[in-house]
């Protein structure tokens, strides 16, 4: 499932950038805390970032729904 969300420095922690006011993230799974595992292409494997990370739900539920309005995206074949 692809989401789109967006947030500001120190909303989301770990993510591959400080801020964007636009994006778009993979969920493939969650963590057994439920966290959700996404694959972020803000990510540079080039330089050593895994594209693959785990954010915290409710910090990733919260600039999901807040400032983006909970947009999905489903690709049927």
């Amino acid at each position: 499932v692809a989401i789109s969300f967006s947030w500001g420095k120190g909303q989301l922690e770990d993510a591959a950038v400080n801020s964007s006011g636009g994006h778009l993230s993979v969920v493939v799974g969650f963590d057994v805390q439920g966290n959700p595992i996404v694959n972020d292409p803000a990510a540079d494997p080039e330089d050593g970032e895994l594209v693959q990370r785990t954010y915290l739900r409710h910090e990733l539920e919260a600039v999901w729904l807040e400032r983006s309005g909970g947009t999905v995206y489903l690709i049927k074949p």
